[in-house]
């Protein structure tokens, strides 16, 4: 590991080497425990919250997810609306 080496050209002492060994130990095991834990009180925050149209837990959003060739574009600047109206044009929208 990168701290054993610090360690044998004298950049850390055998304590701090020690101690970043165990803090990184300990952070990886908790980390996938820790985002399962956040996951599951966002998704009841969104639920309580009256959230579900935005995560796509509507039935509108599951309409437009049965859709066939649905382009998302994200940001409807001049390019965004180029893009846009070329997929009108395509469906004959336009």
């Amino acid at each position: 590991m990168a701290f054993r080496l610090a360690e044998g050209l004298t950049l850390l002492t055998g304590y701090q080497t020690k101690l970043l060994m165990t803090a990184t130990a300990i952070t990886m095991a908790l980390t996938p425990a820790l985002a399962e834990t956040g996951y599951y009180i966002s998704r009841k925050l969104e639920s309580s919250s009256g959230f579900s149209h935005y995560v796509g837990d509507d039935p509108e959003a599951e309409e437009i997810k049965a859709e066939q060739g649905l382009v998302v574009v994200c940001g409807y600047g001049r390019i965004g609306k180029v893009w846009a109206g070329r997929g009108d044009e395509e469906k004959g929208r336009a």
